[in-house]
C-alpha cells in the first residue's frame, strides 16, 4: 500500500510514503506521478478528478500553497476536456433543502470577538437529526465566520459523538495549523482542524480564545 499526501502531520500508513508538503493538493502530486509514468494514462475522466481535487482542496485556486505549477496542471488538464464550470456546478450547486436549513442555523449562531479577530459558529447532532441531515452537509460552513469583515480567525465546531470536531480558518497573517497542534491537531496554515472531548461550547470558546490571545500576545 502506497500512501500520497500532502501534509507533513498525518496518520501514516502503507508500506510506503509519497509525501510533498507544501504543495496545493494531493491531487497535484497524484497527477505528477501519473505523468511522469505515462502522460497517456490521463484521459478525461482522471482529468476531472484530479481537476476537482485540485479545486476543492485549494478553495478555487486561494490559498497561497498555489503556484504557476498548480494552474500548469490545471491548463493541462483542460485540454483532456475537462469543464471548470460543470466542477464547479457539481461541488457548489447541488445542495439540498436540508443544507440550507442547517446553514441558517449555524449563520444565527456566529460569535465574534473583535478584539482577538475571531468568529466561530457551530451545529449539534440534535441539529443533524432535526433536518435529516449529515456530516457532509456542514463542510463549507467554517467559510461562512471567515468571510466577516475585521475577522482573521475562524473555528467552525461540528459535533460528535465523542465530542467536537473543530475546524479552523485563517485569512491571511494567522498560522491555525500551529493552534490545531495545541490541541492535538494539524492541517496547513490557513486550514486545519482539530477532535476533542470537550462538550462545552463556552468551555471550548475560552480555551480557543486564550491561544488565541497568547499567539497575538494579547493578555
Amino acid at each position: 500500500m502506497i500512501e500520497i499526501d500532502h501534509h507533513k502531520e498525518r496518520e501514516k500508513f502503507g508500506n510506503l510514503s509519497l509525501v510533498k508538503s507544501p504543495l496545493s493538493s494531493t491531487s497535484e502530486l497524484v497527477f505528477e506521478v501519473i505523468y511522469l509514468i505515462n502522460p497517456n494514462l490521463i484521459d478525461t475522466n482522471i482529468a476531472y478528478n484530479i481537476y476537482t481535487g485540485i479545486y476543492s482542496d485549494t478553495a478555487g485556486f486561494s490559498y497561497e500553497t498555489v503556484t504557476q505549477r498548480t494552474f500548469e496542471i490545471a491548463a493541462y488538464l483542460i485540454t483532456k476536456n475537462v469543464n471548470p464550470r460543470i466542477i464547479f456546478t457539481n461541488l457548489y450547486e447541488q445542495n439540498p433543502i436540508r443544507k440550507l436549513k442547517l446553514l441558517k442555523l449555524a449563520l444565527s449562531r456566529i460569535k465574534v470577538w473583535e478584539d482577538i479577530k475571531f468568529s466561530r459558529t457551530y451545529i449539534l447532532l440534535e441539529d443533524l437529526k432535526k433536518y435529516k441531515a449529515s456530516y457532509e452537509d456542514t463542510e463549507s460552513f467554517v467559510s461562512y465566520p471567515r468571510s466577516l469583515k475585521d475577522v482573521e480567525i475562524a473555528a467552525f465546531y461540528l459535533e460528535k459523538d465523542f465530542g467536537f470536531k473543530v475546524s479552523l480558518r485563517s485569512k491571511l497573517f494567522f498560522n491555525v495549523a500551529k493552534l490545531a497542534k495545541k490541541f492535538g491537531g494539524g492541517g496547513h496554515k490557513h486550514a486545519a482542524g482539530f477532535e476533542t472531548n470537550i462538550r462545552d461550547i463556552e468551555l471550548l470558546d475560552n480555551l480557543l480564545r486564550k491561544e488565541i490571545s497568547l499567539s497575538l500576545k494579547i493578555v
